[in-house]
């Protein structure tokens, strides 16, 4: 069969997600953690500028407070994330990242009234399986592998 762009545009997007990683733990030695959740921030509005635009609509009433909200909350968390890969190593942090697979289906289920099917549970529990299985074996052979935080 074809293959649908808009899954183009995930991979696109998983793709950019891994490389915005990579440079947060390579900087993360050199660089303090606001510093770089400002290169962070300058570089998704870069990208996402145009495609905003060419669909924006302007909030109204609560939807202001509902995106000063999600702004608050999202930085407070990208500042938990930097700093959990400027202490941590990557492979013991990154696998926590797969949390995100049951909040994406919780409110899926409860926003949106989506129910997630066999396919999706199956291959979430591969990736996030494969992802522990991977970390803990790395951490293993190793020595464990952590780092100081002082």
């Amino acid at each position: 069969g074809a293959i649908d762009p808009v899954a183009l545009i995930a991979v696109a997007a998983a793709l950019t997600f891994a490389v915005a990683n990579i440079l947060i733990r390579l900087m993360s030695t050199t660089e303090p953690p606001n510093r770089i959740l400002f290169y962070y921030h300058i570089g998704g509005i870069l990208i996402l500028t145009g495609p905003a635009l060419w669909v924006w609509q302007m909030p109204e009433g609560v939807e202001w407070g509902m995106l000063a909200l999600i702004g608050v909350l999202t930085t407070l968390a990208m500042i938990c994330f930097v700093r959990a890969y400027s202490v941590g190593e990557a492979n013991a942090v990154g696998p926590i990242e797969y949390i995100r697979l049951i909040y994406a289906g919780l409110f899926g289920y409860f926003i949106f009234s989506e129910i997630v099917d066999i396919w999706t549970l199956l291959g979430g529990t591969i990736i996030v399986g494969s992802t522990l299985y991977i970390a803990r074996d790395e951490a293993r052979r190793t020595g464990g592998g952590s780092r100081s935080m002082g």
